[in-house]
């Protein structure tokens, strides 16, 4: 993780970026061969071509693509049939993920898409990040803590109302499984 977020910090001094976090569900996981990595990676290509046609059309350079596949094991046993009993051991984890594992993550691309932006460049970075089923739901516990504290906003000697910050640009859950 750390040398991916180095990258991407050095990336985002020099580009503006397009930071795409997907968070798979249950039955996958980060293997080559998951049917997920591949969908996830043929997305990036597409998103790279509307990316550098929108550009074109704005007369404004492309965005770099920055793709992010979090992966966990939420495929812990590959026997068809018997993978089945794991749905509830598999939710817990989800939680956990969610909870505990990637919170930090995505509060550090949101910082590195925050890089440039206050820059003023010519194109604004911006993160968007996706889960489906249990990485839906993983992706929901993790940025409902940050939703949260920034609801919160306890500042010493605050005096005015303010609107509460959001997260990223767009967080997208696709069947959570809650």
């Amino acid at each position: 993780m750390a040398e991916i977020l180095d990258h991407y910090y050095t990336v985002a001094a020099r580009d503006s970026l397009l930071i795409t976090v997907y968070v798979h569900g249950w039955q996958h996981n980060a293997s080559p061969d998951d049917s997920n990595v591949a969908s996830f990676s043929g997305y990036l290509k597409k998103l790279g071509l509307v990316e550098a046609d929108l550009a074109k059309r704005q007369n404004r350079p492309p965005r770099k693509i920055a793709g992010v596949y979090v992966g966990w094991r939420g495929q812990s046993i590959e026997i068809p049939g018997l993978n089945l009993f794991t749905f509830w051991e598999r939710k817990s984890t989800a939680l956990d993920v969610g909870y505990l594992g990637i919170t930090e993550l995505f509060l550090k691309l949101e910082e590195i898409s925050n890089v440039r932006n206050s820059w003023s460049p010519p194109v604004k970075s911006r993160l968007i990040l996706m889960g489906h089923s249990f990485g839906g739901q993983a992706v929901y516990g993790a940025t409902a803590q940050i939703l949260a504290s920034r609801f919160i906003d306890s500042r010493e000697h605050k005096a005015v109302q303010d609107d509460a910050k959001g997260f990223g640009d767009l967080v997208v859950l696709f069947n959570p499984a809650f």
